[in-house]
């Protein structure tokens, strides 16, 4: 292929909210789950980039994963060790409608997430013992952009 085809093609890909790889300063579901669990979150309020695979995205859920397995398994339903486990693993992306119109035709896909880390429902308990929680669609990231990842 040559030079003028491939950028035109990347060019039609950018636009149409598509992404051929993951960008290099992108991070993992996992780096980011780590970073905010430690109580000393380096990356809470900043705006960046996290590849993973996108679950169910509508109403009061919306979250990526690791890995298509726990995306599934999630979407399969609650009151399992598994399920609990892979709830864990993933990130919930909060938003609106908007977004969720935007990232529903890319749901069970590997996406990019470009949004800004909150670390507010994962820091380990206070001096207190006090912790946080959501019980409906919390704010890991809250999103700014979605890009399908194309492989």
């Amino acid at each position: 292929m040559n030079r003028r085809a491939l950028a035109l093609m990347t060019t039609i890909f950018a636009a149409a909210g598509c992404a051929l790889a993951a960008p290099d300063d992108s991070y993992s579901v996992e780096e980011v789950v780590a970073d905010i669990s430690s109580g000393d979150s380096r990356l809470d309020g900043k705006v960046v980039a996290i590849h993973g695979w996108l679950g169910e995205c509508g109403g009061l859920n919306c979250a990526i994963y690791p890995s298509l397995e726990d995306a599934r398994l999630v979407a399969g339903g609650p009151d399992t060790d598994e399920w609990y486990a892979a709830m864990d693993r993933g990130l919930a992306i909060g938003g609106e409608i908007e977004f969720d119109l935007i990232a529903g035709p890319m749901q069970f896909s590997e996406v990019v997430v470009y949004g800004e880390v909150n670390d507010s429902w994962r820091k380990p308990p206070d001096e207190n013992g006090t912790k946080y929680g959501c019980l409906d669609r919390c704010d890991d990231i809250k999103p700014r952009s979605i890009r399908l990842i194309l492989n």
